[in-house]
């Protein structure tokens, strides 16, 4: 048997999206991660700085 599978309507996706937390620190990691491969290294460093994480295991 094949599965059958669902695609979630953009109202299922949002409602589903708006359940979830994230821990700050979590958060905070993907938005470094971001900067990072948009090439914002320099926005990166500072808004680690500002949240007081270390980027020491993190390739800039």
């Amino acid at each position: 048997l094949t599965p059958v599978h669902h695609t979630a309507t953009k109202t299922e996706w949002m409602e589903a999206i708006e359940q979830q937390r994230l821990e700050r620190s979590t958060l905070n990691r993907l938005i470094i991660n971001y900067l990072v491969t948009e090439g914002f290294k320099e926005a990166a460093e500072k808004f680690a700085e500002e949240a007081g994480i270390s980027l020491n295991n993190i390739d800039l």
